[in-house]
């Protein structure tokens, strides 16, 4: 496994992403399997697990505490709050206000039987306040030992850099993978101009990039991939030849597919970590080890060759 430092902090370039244990966004999940996930990824090298309040209305974080056990603190747990349930309207909404911050960071330090939150994240703007009250509130929640650093997710850097800067900030989430690159510039501005460390999801496409899907896969219920996601959004015929041509290296190289995309994206020079979902151990097993997986250069050159494709289709 490979590291960054983020504040200190030891942070695994293969992060846990918790979305899919929160029995919600991603299909039916089993509880015990969550358990035995995390206890793989402690096993594995993975230092860093990311979730949200949201995932799950709490219970992603709830099945966290429960499978780190009494790791939870030789880990770096990182929450995210920001997105608001309304059970009237049984819909979403956003509020990153100060006074809500304290609300929801009491509630995530209970959720994950922690004292100090290792890294706590805005999850959105909620395009009302101001971004300078929020960081100075995380910073005074931080001088108060209830968080060791913050970060935001799903901001733009360089519209906020001044604010970033100025409250010191430590990390930046944002999506990018191989078939969906238009956050690069920002991920690059993150890293380079303000020295962000970047935290990257969506690796995997919502599962588009993993091989386990196909042109006829079909999804119900609750799973976000029903509505707009990569399933059904952008160049289709692209997209597909993508995953087609990342199979292909999975089948050459011995790799699975998810591997052969993880190691091409940590090969990225703005990429920090990236954050993969799994529900299972073995997935976990086999994202840990993607990050010592260096593809040869003709893997790379036909990834690349896709890249610069969308790339042009997009322009």
């Amino acid at each position: 496994m490979q590291y960054i430092d983020v504040a200190g902090m030891r942070v695994s370039r293969v992060a846990f992403g918790c979305s899919a244990i929160g029995g919600h966004d991603y299909g039916k999940v089993d509880d015990a399997d969550s358990l035995r996930a995390i206890s793989a990824a402690c096993a594995s090298g993975i230092t860093l697990f990311d979730t949200a309040d949201i995932y799950g209305l709490g219970h992603s974080e709830q099945i966290l505490a429960k499978g780190l056990g009494g790791y939870r603190n030789k880990v770096v747990v990182a929450t995210k709050f920001g997105v608001c349930w309304d059970k009237i309207s049984r819909s979403t909404y956003k509020d990153i206000r100060p006074v809500y911050l304290r609300t929801a960071l009491k509630k995530s330090l209970k959720n994950l039987k922690l004292d100090c939150i290792p890294l706590y994240q805005v999850h959105w703007p909620d395009n009302i306040t101001p971004l300078d009250d929020v960081l100075e509130e995380l910073d005074k929640c931080r001088t108060a030992g209830l968080v060791r650093a913050f970060g935001l997710s799903n901001f733009n850097p360089i519209e906020h850099g001044p604010s970033i800067s100025r409250n010191k900030a430590a990390s930046i989430q944002l999506p990018y993978s191989l078939i969906d690159g238009a956050k690069r510039e920002l991920l690059e501005y993150a890293a380079s101009k303000l020295g962000l460390a970047t935290l990257i999801y969506n690796v995997l496409a919502h599962g588009y990039l993993s091989g386990k899907y196909t042109r006829e896969s079909v999804f119900s219920g609750t799973d976000l991939r029903t509505r707009d996601n990569s399933f059904v959004k952008g160049d289709k015929v692209l997209n597909w030849r993508a995953v087609d041509i990342v199979k292909q290296i999975a089948l050459d190289t011995g790799l699975t597919p998810a591997q052969v995309v993880i190691s091409w994206t940590l090969r990225q020079p703005f990429v920090g970590s990236v954050i993969i979902g799994a529900k299972t151990e073995v997935q976990v097993q086999q994202n840990a080890i993607a990050a010592d997986i260096n593809l040869d250069r003709a893997a790379c050159q036909a990834l690349g060759d896709v890249v610069a494709l969308l790339r042009r289709q997009d322009t």
